[in-house]
């Protein structure tokens, strides 16, 4: 037998489950929207509901928050979160140590310094021990992520928050639906944050969420979505959103077109994440007892995990000499499906140094931007052994899980053959 990678017969050739897709309300939630004269949230108002105050409702509700407002992307949730908190030049955020590039140029796009910290090698998520030590006087908020299945210790974490006076941003972008001991994701921080992007488990090709429970925050967050407006309620067929200008306000406006998948996102997310999860449990009981992967874990608190990726630990010891880009490789050749590694920790994104941001050279904190020096040791060795399968995979029946579980378990045993590949190949 030989691995695909080197030409081996594949342990699959079926197609798997097609991500994003349609509901069966879906092509009627367009068709209001397309046969409306509105298409987008600054329209003109109408008689009905325009489809996003129905799906910024539904979500609200849907996350356990008091109120939700639709942008166009995640990265401008988290925008507008740290402009409603009022994070400024040279306030710090802490971040995790791994995660997506996103949560780092949100902090640099209102002038703050983010502040990575390490990871729980476990659950991939910050650590709390991380966060308290970094600290300081500048310190102006936390940007918690629950990331790739797993959230973020939130006990410890939100209570750090409260001994030390800081804000909590909760990026739940991967996380839609997820519990801490019975509480959605989202709902829990000062704000919180989604994305909807094509590959998210709740997809409208692009956009996202901003949810708090607080009045003040959500007269602040409808207007910085919308240049400083809000909805009205004056006359049919005049102008739906009214000038306010409380606040300074950019366009993060989320289309009716957008809206409309979103409304068919939320009536079958609950089926879906179930589904994922049912069949995360059913990968983890065919590959793991006594093998060479290990699942990311979730604290129990976390009593209900949704799955963005599946991720899976190598043994570095029987893997020892390949990267985890050639495994990553291998378990793709077997599958037939995109599997790749984690991203990056944040100390080696290469945005990430101080001389590439020309307008802050002369300000004070500018050295703090060049994250190339922060340790994270945890986040370096997690990247190094950590593979990710795209929750599509998870969306398949029950009966093909066993050609991951085959995958895993060939790529394994042939690790031998991978690793004198790599030693040629270097």
């Amino acid at each position: 037998m030989t691995l695909a990678v080197f030409g081996g017969a594949p342990v699959n050739r079926e197609p798997w489950p097609r991500w994003p897709r349609l509901g069966e309300r879906g092509p009627e939630y367009l068709s209001q929207v397309l046969e409306s004269d509105r298409w987008s949230v600054s329209g003109p108002r109408a008689h009905n509901p325009t489809m996003n105050e129905l799906a910024c409702a539904r979500f609200a509700k849907f996350c356990g928050a008091k109120f939700a407002f639709a942008v166009d992307h995640g990265s401008s949730a988290l925008v507008a979160a740290l402009l409603a908190l009022e994070v400024g030049p040279g306030d710090e955020v802490i971040i995790p140590g791994l995660t997506w590039v996103a949560c780092a140029s949100a902090v640099l796009r209102v002038n703050g310094v983010p502040v990575p910290v390490d990871i729980s090698p476990s659950t991939l998520c910050m650590d709390p021990d991380a966060i308290e030590a970094a600290i300081t006087e500048r310190t102006r908020a936390i940007m918690v992520v629950h990331l790739y299945s797993s959230m973020a210790d939130l006990d410890r974490i939100l209570d750090i928050a409260r001994r030390r006076d800081l804000v909590v941003i909760e990026d739940a972008a991967q996380s839609h639906g997820a519990e801490w001991r019975g509480v959605r994701a989202g709902a829990s921080g000062t704000i919180g944050a989604f994305s909807f992007h094509q590959g998210k488990p709740m997809a409208t090709g692009e956009g996202g969420m901003v949810v708090t429970s607080s009045e003040r925050l959500a007269e602040k967050l409808e207007q910085i979505r919308a240049d400083g407006r809000r909805f009205g309620h004056g006359p049919i067929g005049r102008q739906h959103l009214v000038d306010v200008a409380d606040t300074q306000g950019f366009n993060f406006c989320m289309s009716e077109l957008h809206c409309a998948l979103l409304m068919d996102a939320l009536d079958r997310v609950e089926g879906e994440n179930q589904l994922r999860a049912n069949n995360a449990a059913a990968i983890d009981r065919y590959l793991f007892e006594g093998s060479a992967w290990r699942p990311v874990e979730a604290y129990p608190p976390n009593n209900k995990r949704t799955y963005y990726h599946y991720g899976v630990r190598f043994d570095e010891a029987v893997f020892e000499g390949c990267s985890a880009e050639l495994v990553c490789a291998a378990l793709e050749a077997e599958l037939g499906y995109h599997i790749h590694t984690s991203y990056p920790p944040m100390n080696a994104f290469p945005l990430f140094a101080a001389d590439r941001y020309s307008s802050v050279r002369s300000l004070p904190w500018s050295d703090a931007l060049d994250l190339r020096g922060c340790p994270l040791p945890n986040a370096e060795e997690q990247h190094r052994r950590l593979v990710l399968l795209h929750h599509p995979i998870l969306m398949s029946d029950e009966s093909r899980l066993g050609a991951v579980a085959d995958a895993f378990d060939k790529v394994a045993r042939f690790a031998d053959d991978l690793r004198s590949k790599s030693t040629r190949s270097g």
